[in-house]
């Protein structure tokens, strides 16, 4: 039965344009054929849906109906309807196909029968079936009258504002339901395309580039998204000199005059004869050079700090802990005033840091699994303004962005993995497209962004492959898990083997460092040897299980070896692991990674989990209760420190010395969280 169009649905989400006399169930099929849900005559009325309203528009073996002026009207149309984020799959006869038959003169595909014995293109002679293929199958009065390669439609719809246009195989599609869409492989080709979201979109809406666009976005109170597109533009025209003072504006409302400062020097190097710029250069060197903290008082400060490893903490169930963790995480939330997360509180100058991407990213899961914890909602609140946040900054190319005056790091590919998490769980625990569309944009950065090889070397911030970045690989399986696309498998598994490369049998991974090559902190090697674990956990990928497992135990096995033969002396001095390794698992180091004892104490308990072995169990006891004697609970009445753990032990370790990263924090948080709920409830943690 047909809708006329007051009685037009307003639930329904998909669209089956021209439907013909196909209904499909769950979409709103439209066509000047009787029997449709909606009848509609394309050639003289529009599309009768309310704007962004539609999530899937499809238009199979129709739009060559239509003059070519007319699509372009009905593409807009379409544009019109879709919210953004939006696909639309356009399939439709391929003339380039179509010539390629003719001049090789297919018989077989020209002389095809119908099932009732008639020719599926009249005419006596190839040329008159060509010409009745163009021109031809009249229904309900209508006949064919443009006929379009990939190329001449892929205008239509650059030209209405669509991105990500690509030519896609019979039946390969972001649309699940495809194959009772796709019809007539061998004469068709099928086009999908992408109502663009974020920056993209406001840029096709203010139609200037990025800089104007900047501009117009920061006067309406929209930083972050400005932000972005001023980065952007510096990134094509460094030496632009209004877009560098567009930044250099930014930079001075926002103190960071040591940033203005290398901003700057790039430019006046590539340009050493502009005086102004060079005048300028003077000017915030200045201002970086006054707003530096003496040395007496650093000193000073430093000392005063150094007391606090003389504190003694006890030790306390795992929900006090915890709740200290939540604690000082919402604060890091709260005084940013943006929903990102503060990087790091330092404690010398003291203030707290811009909020950092990477590590909001991967702290939405935490809040999220407290929130279910508690049934407290006011955390899945705080973790959904995470993940709006990280939304706001993404890049325009889907790298995870910077915060609104962070100048100089671009989108890099661990950073925007880690944000995936973030949005993955979101979409799970909300079920809103929004965080499903910035993962998918992630991730197929994330996947353009790799090398042949499975190396990641572009975008990143060392310019080769780290065997940590299992962690990118992880976060991928997981996005195939969730929908089923076969690129993010094939970019993990070309990824793992390189990875699984660098491994020695003991489990020590090489080309895991960001210092000395042959030590990495426990801090890296955390996030390998997690990754990993959670890569077997999903079993996904074509890769060696046995092989990752048994890399796996022989690290854990090292490292609680380590422990156990761990002179009281050292324990005193540092409690848990010392803060690197080298290939041997060895170490003469005499402080701790405070950050990488918390991740280790997760993969170690979550392995005991998998494997049975008491032993892994027993030594994530210990590190936990190291964890809880350092954590800054007992006689603290600073509020900024209060929950925190500092980033090395002793405080003015190498590792973030005298200053508290969320990151630790989170881990922390997220070894008590498994402790308490079960490893098969710990979603995206650790």
């Amino acid at each position: 039965m047909s809708v006329g169009l007051k009685e037009l649905r307003t639930e329904q989400k998909k669209v089956n344009l021209c439907s013909g006399p196909v209904k499909i169930k769950g979409y709103l099929n439209i066509d000047i054929n009787p029997a449709s849900d909606l009848v509609l005559d394309l050639d003289y009325q529009n599309i009768p849906l309310a704007d962004e309203s539609v999530d899937v528009v499809a238009c199979i073996s129709a739009i060559n109906y239509f003059t070519r002026d007319r699509a372009q009207e009905i593409i807009r149309e379409v544009f019109r309807v879709l919210k953004p984020g939006g696909i639309a799959r356009f399939g439709t006869q391929d003339l380039r196909r179509l010539a390629e038959m003719y001049i090789h003169e297919d018989r077989d595909f020209f002389f095809q029968k119908l099932s009732d014995g008639r020719d599926r293109f009249p005419g006596a002679t190839l040329a008159d079936k060509l010409n009745n293929f163009f021109y031809g199958f009249p229904t309900f009065g209508k006949a064919c009258k443009y006929v379009y390669d990939f190329a001449s439609l892929r205008v239509l719809f650059d030209k209405a504002g669509f991105v990500e246009i690509e030519q896609k195989q019979y039946r390969e599609s972001r649309i699940p339901e495809v194959d009772l869409l796709d019809n007539r492989p061998e004469q068709m080709f099928f086009l999908e395309a992408v109502k663009p979201d974020g920056l993209e979109r406001l840029r096709s809406l203010y139609n200037q580039d990025d800089r104007e666009a900047a501009t117009a976005l920061w006067k309406t109170g929209r930083r972050e998204e400005a932000w972005q597109l001023l980065l952007e533009a510096l990134d094509k025209h460094p030496f632009d000199k209004e877009t560098v003072f567009s930044v250099l504006l930014v930079l001075q409302e926002m103190k960071r005059y040591d940033d203005a400062v290398k901003l700057l020097q790039a430019y006046t190097k590539g340009r050493p004869d502009d005086r102004e710029m060079a005048t300028e250069l003077a000017q915030f060197s200045r201002q970086a050079a006054a707003s530096r903290l003496s040395k007496t008082y650093v000193a000073e400060r430093k000392a005063e700090l150094d007391k606090l490893d003389e504190r003694k903490n006890r030790i306390a169930s795992d929900e006090e802990h915890l709740s200290g963790c939540i604690t000082w995480l919402r604060r890091a939330q709260m005084v940013t005033n943006n929903g990102g997360v503060s990087a790091i509180y330092h404690m010398v100058r003291p203030v707290w840091d811009v909020s950092y991407p990477e590590t909001t990213g991967y702290i939405i899961p935490t809040f999220l699994t407290y929130s279910r914890l508690t049934g407290d909602a006011t955390f899945r609140q705080n973790a959904i303004e995470m993940g709006d946040w990280e939304i706001a900054i993404q890049s325009p190319e889907g790298g995870a962005g910077e915060p609104v005056g962070v100048f100089g790091l671009r989108p890099r590919v661990f950073n925007t993995a880690q944000v995936l998490l973030g949005w993955m769980a979101l979409w799970r625990e909300t079920e809103d497209d929004k965080y499903l569309r910035s993962a998918r944009k992630a991730a197929d950065w994330i996947v353009a962004s790799q090398e042949e090889d499975g190396r990641w070397v572009r975008n990143t911030y060392s310019g080769d492959m780290k065997a940590y970045k299992s962690r990118v690989a992880w976060p991928l399986l997981e996005m195939y898990a969730l929908t089923g696309e076969e690129r993010y498998r094939r970019s993990a598994e070309k990824a793992l083997r390189w990875i699984l490369d660098q491994a020695q049998p003991n489990g020590w991974f090489g080309n895991s460092s960001l210092s000395d090559p042959g030590k990495p902190w426990t801090h890296l090697i955390g996030y390998t040897l997690g990754a990993l674990l959670e890569i077997y956990r999903l079993r996904n990928a074509d890769v060696d299980y046995n092989l990752i497992m048994a890399l796996l135990r022989s690290a854990a096995s090292a490292m609680t070896s380590y422990m156990a033969q761990k002179s009281p002396g050292d324990q005193e001095q540092f409690p848990g692991l010392p803060g690197a390794f080298n290939h041997q698992w060895q170490s003469d180091d005499r402080w701790s990674c405070v950050t990488g004892n918390a991740q280790l104490e997760y993969f170690l308990r979550r392995l005991s989990a998998f494997t049975e072995d008491e032993g892994y169990g027993e030594a994530a006891d210990r590190l936990l209760d190291d964890l809880k004697g350092i954590q800054f609970l007992d006689g603290v009445e600073d509020r900024n420190i209060f929950g925190g753990l500092p980033g090395s032990v002793p405080v003015g370790g190498p590792y973030v010395a005298y200053g508290i990263p969320n990151w630790g924090v989170k881990f922390f948080a997220d070894s008590l969280l498994q402790r308490i709920v079960g490893k098969d409830h710990a979603c995206y943690l650790g």
